[in-house]
Parts: C-alpha cells; structure tokens; sequence
C-alpha cells in the first residue's frame, strides 16, 4: 500500500526493494517487475547504495532461480570499480561470487568469495561470512576438491549452530549433500534438518523444494504411504 502513497524516488526505492524481498520469499510473480523498480528508482534519485542493494537482492533471487547469468549481469552494472566498505558491499561481493560460482566460473567465484570474507570477517559480519564461505567451499567442490569443500561447509554449518544462522547453516547442508551425494542414496537426516528450518521460518520456496526431495528420499526407502 505504500508504493501508492510514496511519490519521491529514493522513498520508492526503498520501498521496492522490501516488496522483492516478500515476493521472492512468497513465491510471488512479481518480484522481478519489484526488483527491477527499485534498481530504476535508485538509479533516478541518484542513491548508490539503495542501487547497490536492490542488485544484491535480485541477484540473490535470480541465482536461487538458477538464473545467474542474469544475476551477473545485474550486479556487474552496479558494483563501483572500489566497493565500499560496508555491510552492504560486503553482501554485494558475497552475491557476486555466488552468481560468478553457479555461472560456471569457479575461479572468478573463488576470488569474489575471499574479497568478502576479508570484509565480512573486518565488520565482524557472520552472516555474509558464512554465505563467502559457502560459496568458496562449493567452488572447491567443482574442481574436484572435495575433502577441503566439506571442511569449510562442516564449519559454515557449525558457525550456523553457534550464531543462529539459520539460512547460512541449511544452505551449506544443501551443498554438502550435494558434493557428498548424501541425498542420492537416500539420506533422510539432512532433508528433514532442512525441511525443518524452512518451515520453522516461513519460506514457501524452499519448504516445496524440500518436500519434494524428502518424498523422493521416502520412495527410496520403500515407504511409499
């Protein structure tokens, strides 16, 4: 209801970006037409920050989408040449490396992921720490390195544990099921951890997403009802 009332650019931008970030997570269709609002309102109003951070959630919806060409695109029109500082460009990089990991170009993932390591650890920001590491970790993974990539991700997933990480400790266990090939013999453990904290927190997407895996998981195991 606020997008109808707020008349000035940077105002509506703000807005924008939190009306992506609910669609997204409510699996509603127009998070993209939010997102890329918001992206055009900053960019009137002149707020390179309010830019920057409507391109970190979209990349972030795009690249849960499996769409991170896109994502890359997105983020490389916005991020400054020097990244500032902050929280933000600290998530913007974490983005960054993840869509450049998913994209297929690991070496470039793997060098975005330790600028915002270096950052988050100097904010002392666990939460895009831990996304950095993940991303780094998966990255190994595709190279072959597998013991090193569940190393980090068996550390992400405890530093998730300890800080209440929820999204950064499901996010790693998603990975490392998937570099472990735990899932694809059945593996009912880390499905149900998932579909739990998905539910404890609300999130539509991923409670589908892991419903559908624990069902293929229970046909493994034979239990059918």
């Amino acid at each position: 209801r606020g997008l109808e009332i707020v008349t000035d650019a940077a105002s509506r931008g703000r807005l924008l970006i939190k009306a992506a970030r609910s669609a997204h997570a409510g699996l509603d269709d127009r998070a993209d037409e939010f997102a890329r609002s918001a992206l055009e309102s900053c960019r009137e109003a002149g707020d390179s920050d309010g830019e920057l951070e409507a391109a970190t959630h979209f990349a972030r919806s795009l690249n849960d989408r499996f769409r991170s060409n896109e994502a890359v695109d997105v983020l490389e029109h916005v991020m400054p040449e020097a990244v500032p500082p902050s929280h933000l460009g600290a998530a913007a990089m974490a983005q960054m490396a993840r869509s450049y990991g998913l994209s297929g170009e690991a070496d470039r993932g793997i060098e975005w992921a330790d600028r915002a390591l270096a950052l988050a650890e100097a904010l002392d920001d666990l939460p895009v720490f831990a996304d950095a590491l993940t991303t780094k970790a998966t990255a190994y993974g595709s190279y072959g390195r597998i013991r090193e990539a569940l190393m980090l991700l068996d550390a992400v997933q405890k530093l998730g544990a300890e800080h209440q990480l929820t999204h950064a400790r499901r996010r790693a266990l998603n990975n490392s099921s998937f570099l472990s090939a735990s899932d694809t013999v059945g593996d009912l453990e880390p499905i149900e951890q998932r579909l739990a904290d998905a539910r404890r927190l609300g999130e539509p997407r991923e409670i589908a997403d892991q419903e559908i895996a624990y069902a293929q998981s229970l046909f493994f195991h034979a239990r059918w009802d």
